[in-house]
């Protein structure tokens, strides 16, 4: 185990945000990836090293109107998120579509339906 400095720490912390892998960043300090991420994710969590915020998420215009669509039906029919998912955005995961509409809302900040669904697989298309 490597006594690391905080000098260190920062430093690695850089290197990755600068894009190197923590193996490279591993081999620079000779010691593993593992070692080195442990350490700057423990100082992290400690408070030693400034968690700096996250780039916004990049906004894609195909996939912002798929979003606002799904959260539509989601408010004015309450449909579950499979049947969304079938009618907005066939092949994607409805789980994935579920936590785009969610952020989404958190952002702008907008409402979304979160109860259990009225209109569902097994029920649409029936009278």
């Amino acid at each position: 185990m490597i006594a690391w400095t905080y000098k260190q720490l920062r430093k690695a912390d850089e290197l990755h945000r600068a894009r190197w892998t923590w193996a490279e960043i591993g081999e620079h300090y000779g010691t593993t990836a593992a070692s080195v991420k442990a350490a700057v994710t423990r100082a992290k969590k400690r408070g030693q090293i400034p968690v700096l915020p996250r780039q916004p998420a990049r906004i894609r215009q195909d996939l912002e109107e798929q979003t606002f669509a799904a959260l539509a039906i989601r408010n004015q029919e309450r449909a579950s998120w499979p049947l969304i998912c079938q009618r907005v955005a066939p092949g994607t995961c409805p789980a994935a579509l579920r936590m785009r509409v969610y952020s989404y809302t958190r952002r702008h900040g907008l409402r979304v339906y979160r109860g259990p669904p009225e209109v569902t697989v097994a029920t649409w298309g029936r009278p």
